[in-house]
C-alpha cells in the first residue's frame, strides 16, 4: 500500500472553490481507479489545503497525483499556488478502526 501527502498554501479566496472542484471533478474519477483505497482533503485555516491519497500501488499514486495537478490547472487563474510540500512512499504501518 502506498500513500501521498501534499500540502498547498493557496490564495485564501479560492480554497472553498478548489475543495468543491475536487469533489465534483477529481473524486468521481479517482474513486474508479482499480488501485484506489482512500482520499482525503483537509483544510486548515483559510489558505492551507492538504490532500492524503492511499492506493494499492505507487502507480496509482502517480496517476492520482497527475489527475490532481490537472484539476488544479483547470481552475486557471483561480488558483495561486504559493507553496507546495509533498511526500510519497510505501505505507509501512497500517491501523484501522475495524
Amino acid at each position: 500500500m502506498n500513500g501521498s501527502v501534499r500540502q498547498y498554501k493557496i490564495d485564501r479566496n479560492v480554497v472553498i472553490n478548489l475543495v468543491q472542484r475536487f469533489q465534483q471533478e477529481f473524486v468521481p474519477v479517482v474513486r474508479e481507479m482499480p488501485e484506489f483505497v482512500a482520499f482525503y482533503v483537509i483544510t486548515r485555516g483559510t489558505d492551507i489545503m492538504t490532500t492524503v491519497a492511499i492506493f494499492d500501488s505507487q502507480a496509482g499514486i502517480d496517476r492520482a497525483n497527475q489527475l490532481a495537478l490537472e484539476t488544479i490547472r483547470n481552475m486557471g487563474a483561480l488558483v495561486v499556488t504559493l507553496e507546495q510540500k509533498s511526500a510519497d512512499g510505501e505505507a509501512v504501518v497500517r491501523v484501522t478502526r475495524h
